[in-house]
């Protein structure tokens, strides 16, 4: 510690301390389970109790010696220490010294997968019922990998520095059969057969076999239908005669049929159901690998043009674009980072092939019917076909002129005989999103008429009471703030938000799109990006002034918002608007101090209103 740990000195000293070791005797073999476990794992220790057994040191007459002294000449390279649970453990001194060691012990021939072999065979391991966080750190070591790498840094080792696939291979089924109750060691294997080895029939059965042990886990059921995935990938090839054309097929049926039972799973489990015995973390994302699996499948499939199979996949396609297109408009990465951007265009690719071909504009519909139809298929390949859709195209801020045929197309619909309440939703967002791209347009209806279309539509609703959706409260709060009524209208959208969206979304940011500004008519609604525009002189990530709450100190942003006047209640936010008082969500908890007056910016999310940069 005088010397800083520098590398030179830790080298300087294991290297002189295991001048004379004996790498078969126990002294070692502790010494090397310490040091692979340190070296991987932080922090991770051993049962003093076992320690003493596995040197089998005991004086029948005086009783067991000290470890410390047990272990003379290397004890300088471990620590004793009891842990809140008043039990005894040993661990290595530090992980510059862990790792230290495992190079030393590969000069004398006892290399990390042998260090490995031998723990896993060991009496630490027959005694593990008794130290559930041995059973953690030795999962945590096999199975937990960085952003980079496909496998944890100890396979990526023996794989990488030791060359050797087979004693990855031996290491992670000597695992999975020991913690046979363990679906995770049992998925690492099926993972290295068929990214690594190729083998898909043993990481079928290996992946089934994690399957079957993690019961109703969703992350579990993953892993078979990318087998699937890679197996089908690993068939195709541009001639395919007809045998393999249906081997082919056969395979990416079963990797859709994987994915969808991974889906049903997702929805089905919260965060309690994804607990593992045996990891650090209880994860609180919802799943959607399953939607991106299927879609990777299908376009796939559709490079193809298999007749048979595609229009079985098309309403399907459609069905996991749709969620998707929900997922990323309306939340975000939590912390307000970015989204992976594969994830976005491989979905808008894979649904386009399904979609754009459907759009013949040479031909012209003569009955009514068929031109709304053909307005749709128009707005699909637009992707704007949809509440969330319309959305997007905020985000994306797409040309003028595109919008406007966008907004016709909603409005010919609007205007048909058969439009639903989805589609007058729909029309009323077509005009905010306009007037938002283009505010010049001659084309949009006064706000007054839009009011009156809202109003009827929740008139409708309350009469005939079917389900009612987030999207149409979302509107009315956009439209109607603050009038009579808007109370009611916040604590709609929170009861339709947590029924329709709120499994899935949860741990999400959920995106205000709006804000309250200081213009009348659709001019005070003010679109996120718009507030973006401000800061486009930074270099910094655009996420970042609203992370550090910057973006409510710039004077742009002061000008076009409009403050809303509120009190802070038993840690809960009101807006007063005359008589009317609103609950709305606080941005940041921390905010509120004390009960007492209070101004803020107002946003509006699916989740319902949001107070910005609250002041005293």
């Amino acid at each position: 510690m005088r010397n800083n740990f520098q590398v030179s000195y830790v080298k300087d000293v294991v290297h002189k301390t295991f001048k004379d070791l004996q790498v078969s005797s126990k002294k070692a073999k502790l010494i090397s389970f310490l040091a692979l476990l340190n070296s991987y794992v932080s922090n991770s220790s051993l049962l003093g109790s076992v320690c003493e057994s596995f040197l089998q040191s005991k004086d029948p007459l005086h009783g067991s010696k000290p470890l410390e002294e047990q272990m003379n000449p290397y004890s300088d390279l471990l620590i004793c220490f009891t842990n809140s649970e008043k039990t005894e453990r040993v661990i290595s001194a530090h992980k510059m010294i862990a790792i230290q060691c495992c190079e030393e012990l590969e000069t004398k021939q006892r290399s990390r997968s042998k260090i490995t072999k031998d723990l896993l065979s060991s009496l630490f391991v027959k005694e593990m019922d008794a130290d559930n966080l041995l059973m953690r750190d030795i999962q945590d070591m096999l199975v937990r990998r960085q952003k980079s790498t496909k496998f944890s840094q100890l396979i990526e080792y023996i794989r990488w520095c030791e060359r050797h696939n087979d004693k990855c291979i031996e290491i992670l089924t000597t695992a999975a059969v020991l913690f046979e109750k363990n679906a995770v060691l049992a998925q690492a294997l099926a993972r290295f057969y068929y990214i690594i080895e190729k083998n898909f029939p043993k990481a079928i059965e290996w992946a089934e076999r994690a399957k079957k042990t993690a019961g109703n886990n969703s992350f579990v059921a993953d892993t078979l239908g990318q087998v699937y995935k890679n197996q089908m990938r690993s068939k195709r090839k541009p001639d395919l005669s007809p045998d393999e054309l249906d081997e082919f097929l056969k395979v990416a049926e079963k990797a859709i049929g994987a994915f969808r039972e991974e889906q049903d799973l997702a929805n089905k489990e919260g965060p309690v159901d994804l607990a593992n015995q045996w990891t650090r973390k209880r994860p609180m994302i919802y799943n959607t690998s399953g939607f991106f699996g299927e879609l990777e499948v299908a376009g796939c499939v559709h490079s193809f043009h298999n007749r048979s199979f595609l229009p079985t996949l098309k309403g399907r396609v459609k069905k996991v674009f749709d969620f998707y297109e929900t997922y990323l408009t309306y939340s975000k990465p939590n912390q307000m980072k970015e989204e992976k951007d594969y994830i976005p265009k491989s979905v808008s690719g894979c649904f386009l092939k399904y979609t754009s071909s459907e759009c013949d504009g040479h031909v012209e519909p003569k009955a009514e019917d068929e031109r709304v139809d053909q307005k749709r298929k128009y707005l699909e390949t637009q992707k704007a076909a949809s509440f969330p859709g319309l959305l997007h195209r905020l985000c994306e801020r797409r040309d003028p002129d595109t919008m406007e045929n966008i907004y016709q197309s909603w409005q010919y619909i609007y205007n048909s005989r058969k439009k639903t309440k989805e589609d007058k939703l729909n029309f009323i967002l077509a005009n905010i999103v306009l007037n938002c791209i283009n505010p010049e347009s001659g084309n949009i209806t006064e706000p007054t008429v839009l009011e009156g279309i809202l109003t009827d539509v929740l008139q409708d609703e309350e009469e005939d009471k079917p389900q009612t959706s987030a999207e149409m409260y979302f509107l009315a709060l956009l439209l109607l703030w603050p009038q009579e009524g808007t109370e009611s209208y916040v604590k709609q959208i929170w009861k339709c938000f947590g029924n329709q969206y709120e499994n899935y979304l949860r741990s999400r940011f959920i995106v205000p799109h709006f804000f309250l500004g200081q213009s009348s008519g659709l001019n005070r609604v003010v679109h996120k990006s718009k507030i973006d525009t401000c800061f486009a002189h930074f270099s910094e990530i655009i996420n970042q002034p609203w992370q550090s709450g910057k973006v409510w100190k710039n004077n742009k942003v002061k000008n076009l918002l409009r403050r809303v006047e509120g009190r802070t209640e038993g840690h809960k936010v009101f807006a007063q608007c005359g008589n009317v008082k609103i609950r709305v969500q606080p941005a940041n908890r921390e905010d509120i101090r004390r009960d007492d007056k209070v101004s803020f910016f107002l946003g509006f999310t699916i989740k319902g209103p949001v107070a910005y940069d609250i002041q005293y």
